[in-house]
């Protein structure tokens, strides 16, 4: 027969509320019963609020420093992108002929936003 706790099979706890009724009376015996049976619903509950609190430590707290990660990334992004912007309304106030700088500013850019995406692909990838 399973164990329920501590060890003991159902037929041992039985046996052991019979000979409590024999010797000592019927309401002793439901009162070792209910305390059994109480003490082996809290031990399923300890068990199932241990394991949930493994899930929350493990996984949970993981995803939360992805995601952190994650928007420490975009920061980052549009922090050069205002940059940028703001270095092209300067550089368009100094110069008229801007082909070159905005071609060039525009390679750099293209660049730096593969690099993010790849590496935005990777942390989600984790």
């Amino acid at each position: 027969m399973p164990t329920r706790s501590g060890g003991l099979t159902m037929e041992d706890v039985l046996k052991i509320i019979y000979n409590a009724v024999v010797q000592i009376g019927l309401p002793v015996g439901l009162v070792i019963f209910f305390v059994w049976r109480d003490f082996c619903r809290e031990k399923g509950l300890s068990t199932y609020i241990q394991m949930q609190e493994s899930f929350t430590r493990e996984k949970l707290l993981a995803l939360i420093q992805t995601n952190t990660n994650l928007v420490n990334i975009n920061i980052t992004c549009l922090r050069d992108f205002m940059q940028t912007i703001i270095h092209l309304y300067d550089t368009l106030s100094t110069k008229p002929c801007l082909s070159e700088t905005l071609v060039k500013e525009n390679l750099d850019l293209r660049m730096k936003n593969t690099l993010l995406e790849k590496e935005l692909e990777s942390l989600r990838n984790e």
